[in-house]
């Protein structure tokens, strides 16, 4: 069953956004926009497409079928620092996993294995928050179930990260680091390693 925002409406773009991606389009489509205009996202393969098998808004959303699926906006230019957080941020989106749930990248920014970046990864009783290295920055609690819609938020402000979930917040940490590095990643890693299977919609990142 297709679970659709009732209103149908997309959000307004905040004005601190740096990458929003709506995914929305027809069946089976391969490419993606952008409604910030700052990137050019790309998925890993052909398989990477648009579904129009389940929504939460527009009709359509993000379909990770296999692992070696992404889509990937890359950081250069003017964009080029979007993925680097030394302040206040915010990265969510919503989420409708069919399988991977050990493991399974919501998002990463960076290498792995650098050091640099940062990943969400869903377990099937936590949601961690890791570097690149798979250091824990935080881990919260959660029954995490297939098949279900559920928003994924990661937010700092003021020097505390929060995860949330359906806009209640797990969890918190005090963390003023330099978090994320070159591309972002959506529904995977660079690695083609521990990708999440299943439907990603409405992924936003802001700034400050």
């Amino acid at each position: 069953m297709m679970l659709i925002n009732p209103y149908n409406v997309a959000p307004s773009i905040p004005s601190n956004a740096v990458l929003y991606l709506e995914f929305n389009g027809t069946d089976g489509q391969t490419t993606f926009t952008d409604s910030t205009g700052r990137h050019t996202p790309t998925g890993a393969s052909a398989n990477t497409k648009i579904s129009t098998t389940q929504s939460i808004q527009g009709g359509s959303s993000l379909w990770l079928s296999t692992n070696n699926q992404y889509v990937r906006a890359r950081a250069s230019g003017s964009s080029s620092n979007d993925f680097i957080y030394t302040g206040d941020f915010s990265i969510s989106c919503w989420v409708y996993q069919t399988g991977g749930l050990s493991g399974g990248h919501v998002f990463s920014t960076g290498l792995t294995n650098t050091g640099d970046g940062m990943c969400l990864v869903v377990f099937g009783t936590t949601i961690r928050l890791v570097t690149s290295t798979f250091a824990t920055i935080l881990e919260v609690a959660d029954t995490y179930v297939n098949n279900a819609w559920k928003k994924l938020e990661v937010r700092r402000v003021s020097g505390v990260i929060y995860i949330l979930k359906n806009d209640v917040v797990l969890g918190s940490v005090a963390n003023t680091n330099t978090l994320g590095n070159g591309n972002m990643y959506v529904g995977g890693n660079n690695a083609f390693a521990s990708e999440m299977l299943g439907y990603v919609d409405n992924f936003l990142v802001t700034k400050g």
